[in-house]
């Protein structure tokens, strides 16, 4: 009987060498996302936002750079402003074959609390003291700049 062997095994180590590739690659994405993230949130701080989570977690593999807070609390401190957000859980996703496509989702209850105090601020602000509550808050948005050219 006259076997071939490398029917099988070529395309086995095919698939291995694949697999391994794909994992070097996302988790190079991931640790990049996570420093740029983190980074974001360092500039933001120096502005007056913060982002407090009880657990950060990165995740998603293999197709996705998933970024989960849970209970996380935004907090806007800036020219007598001061504002917090409140809500149950935040995912932000990215898909790994389409950078530039950023999913956020919020999962609620959402809570938004907004003082402003008699002085004028430089940030436009509408809502001078009032309270917003929501169940949850899904949005698409597209990052032309991160896109693949």
């Amino acid at each position: 009987m006259n076997t071939k062997p490398w029917l099988i095994t070529a395309p086995t180590i095919g698939m291995i060498l694949l697999f391994g590739a794909w994992s070097v690659y996302w988790y190079f994405l991931k640790e990049t996302a996570r420093s740029e993230f983190e980074s974001a949130l360092a500039r933001l701080a120096q502005s007056g936002v913060t982002l407090n989570c009880a657990e950060k977690t990165y995740s998603g593999y293999p197709f996705r750079v998933r970024f989960d807070c849970t209970k996380p609390l935004v907090q806007l401190e800036k020219d007598n402003i001061k504002a917090t957000i409140k809500t149950g859980h935040v995912n932000v996703l990215a898909q790994a074959y389409k950078l530039g496509h950023i999913i956020i989702e919020v999962n609620g209850p959402i809570e938004f609390e907004h003082v402003k105090s008699s002085e004028t601020p430089s940030i436009p602000a509408t809502i001078t003291k009032g309270k917003i509550k929501s169940k949850s808050l899904r949005a698409s948005i597209e990052f032309p700049s991160l896109r693949r050219q």
